[in-house]
């Protein structure tokens, strides 16, 4: 008998007295060798040749666009944005109802009201920027349900080969493709997506070259020059007055001779610096446009009218991202887990954002239903998942 046989068979019994512990399987990804992450240097050429390289479809090689990558989520803007898209996702309520109602199964939402939930909405919205991603579920507890759920380590990732490596630079792994419910992986995306982090990428390195000009302008230009006028010849004494004059130019002091002299210089123009500054502001904004598709609800300088619609756009970016992750649940997650014995057949999993009424909004500022914020938002009594009556 067949390990998903057994499980169906298991779950599907009318009564389970007492609940039985369950074998735990092995996950790949705890068979792997990761090494430490690698130093790239974050350039346009850098990037350019490593996506070539990514999309190779004969010898795939990924690792350097995501070094890249990971160096890029370390920004601050996309830190910020990231955390207001999941932010709107995560809180937004749901039901799972009978396949073409919107009467909600109590239930088999709560089957969804738990931690690895929360973490697998993330990763499904993750997968806009990342592009491909395998997902892997962990354990099972006593009565069926998973216990927590990753995103299986990119590196060890071939998307075209559909392969997973015991080393990152390995070129032939274990083959996944059509065992993935049976390895416990779920696939989302497509090999050839890289996700929006290539065009933020872009933006993070212009950012990064701007600031630092910007660091070194300020470091040259941004204290005043200091001219120290004296008339001696001798070497060692010019050497005491340039010693001098950079003393006074850090301590904003001077005392002088009278036969010597003292001139403060400021800069006439910061116009360049501006420039810099300018330029970085470019990037975080078209970070922020890529990301949620305004600007109006980071800038803390944003007037009303323009606020309110930046924020409109907002809710329906969210609404659109919240459909594709809909779909992603209903068609991808939903056969998953109903291999793994969840008892989901003929049943759909709603956003309440996204149904078919009038006064919904993905932020909840007009839902007339605050029950069902509640319902969706409390946390469910420990009750087995159903399987077994």
């Amino acid at each position: 008998m067949g390990i998903l046989t057994g499980f169906k068979t298991l779950f599907r019994a009318k009564q389970e007295p007492e609940p039985v512990p369950r074998r735990k399987r092995k996950r790949y990804s705890e068979s792997l060798r990761q090494l430490p992450p690698n130093r790239v240097r974050m350039q346009m050429d850098t990037l350019s040749k490593a996506t070539l390289a990514a999309l190779d479809p004969e010898y795939s090689d990924r690792s350097r666009l995501l070094d890249m990558y990971e160096n890029t989520v370390k920004d601050s803007q996309y830190i910020a944005e990231h955390e207001k898209a999941v932010a709107f996702l995560i809180t937004e309520p749901f039901d799972v109802c009978p396949t073409g109602t919107e009467n909600a199964d109590k239930e088999r939402t709560g089957w969804f009201q738990r931690p690895w939930f929360t973490h697998f909405l993330s990763i499904a919205m993750d997968t806009e920027f990342w592009g491909y991603t395998l997902v892997e579920f962990g354990q099972q507890d006593a009565r069926g349900e998973f216990l927590d759920v990753s995103v299986f380590p990119r590196h060890h990732v071939r998307p075209f080969e559909r392969q997973i490596t015991r080393y990152p630079d390995d070129y032939h792994g274990i083959p996944y493709g059509g065992h993935e419910t049976e390895y416990f992986l779920l696939e989302l995306g497509t090999a050839k997506e890289l996700g929006k982090l290539e065009s933020i990428t872009v933006e993070v390195i212009w950012k990064t070259f701007a600031r630092s000009d910007w660091s070194e302008y300020n470091e040259r230009y941004g204290k005043p020059f200091i001219i120290y006028h004296t008339d001696t010849g001798d070497e060692n004494e010019r050497d005491k007055a340039f010693e001098m004059a950079q003393k006074y130019g850090s301590e904003l002091v001077g005392v002088v001779n009278t036969d010597e002299s003292l001139d403060v210089i400021d800069v006439a123009s910061r116009a360049s610096a501006q420039n810099y500054s300018e330029l970085a502001k470019a990037c975080d904004e078209n970070i922020a446009k890529m990301m949620n598709g305004q600007t109006g609800t980071s800038d803390v300088k944003a007037w009303a009218g323009s606020a309110e619609v930046h924020e409109r756009v907002l809710t329906e970016f969210t609404k659109a991202r919240m459909k594709r992750i809909q779909d992603i649940i209903n068609y991808r997650l939903f056969p998953f887990l109903t291999a793994h014995g969840y008892r989901l057949e003929g049943y759909e999993f709603r956003f309440y954002g996204l149904r078919g009424k009038a006064e919904n909004t993905v932020d909840n500022k007009s839902l007339n239903e605050p029950n069902t914020v509640r319902r969706n938002n409390r946390n469910p009594e420990n009750h087995a998942l159903g399987f077994f009556s």
